[in-house]
């Protein structure tokens, strides 16, 4: 029996990573078959100079290749990391004459696949109104199992990870109002340590006073005799 026929989107995204990795580390089964699909959407044709400077084009031309370079040595990045993991691959196909939703619906039909996965930008609902949304598209218009796999900020095993890390960290460092007594306690102690010498200057002139009226009555008491 022949095994399943998967297709995984890759652009060269962290995205696209993420879900071939998700793919590799949860669902996949010995004789499963990939489809890769990655579509390269071209830089637009600026608009000619007046007047024509020869040569204008020339650097749009660079970009050009440039791009369909990095878009076929990612293919091969895949196709070889598969060859490593002894996953087999049915095709690669490299398309830059769609956008890439419509690209993967069609890649998905022509190589009959039971799967598509791809992973998703995590736009808000804002920004995908108005930007649109790969995933999306590919959800609403592909006729078979699409599993979109979310950022890792948005993943709940990621998130249940870094609670789990943030809590461990808590408890290691204790709070700011968890020290205020006891600082205030080491400054309460000097100032009954301070108090005590401040009463015993005053405690020594006593006698002195006492002697200093007892002279006085005694130079006043011959007076009065004589």
């Amino acid at each position: 029996m022949a095994g399943r026929r998967i297709l995984i989107a890759i652009d060269g995204s962290e995205h696209s990573e993420r879900a071939f990795d998700w793919y590799c580390e949860n669902i996949r089964l010995e004789d499963d078959v990939l489809v890769f699909s990655h579509t390269l959407e071209l830089p637009p044709k600026p608009p000619t100079p007046f007047p024509y400077v020869e040569g204008f084009y020339e650097n749009w031309k660079k970009e050009i290749e440039l791009a369909r370079t990095e878009s076929r040595n990612m293919l091969a990045k895949y196709q070889y990391i598969c060859e490593e993991r002894n996953i087999e691959i049915l095709n690669a196909v490299y398309d830059e004459r769609y956008q890439p939703g419509p690209s993967i619906c069609k890649v998905a039909e022509e190589n009959n696949v039971s799967l598509i996965i791809l992973g998703s930008r995590g736009l808000g609902k804002v920004r995908r109104t108005f930007l649109g949304s790969i995933s999306d598209y590919v959800v609403h218009h592909a006729h078979l199992p699409v599993c979109v796999v979310p950022p890792a900020d948005q993943d709940p095993q990621h998130n249940n990870l870094k609670e789990e890390k943030t809590r461990s960290r808590d408890a290691r460092t204790p709070s700011p109002l968890q020290e205020q007594p006891k600082e205030q306690s080491k400054q309460a102690k000097p100032k009954s340590i301070k108090s005590k010498p401040e009463t015993q200057p005053e405690s020594k002139p006593k006698p002195e006073a006492d002697s200093q009226l007892q002279g006085e009555e005694q130079e006043t008491a011959p007076e009065t005799t004589t």
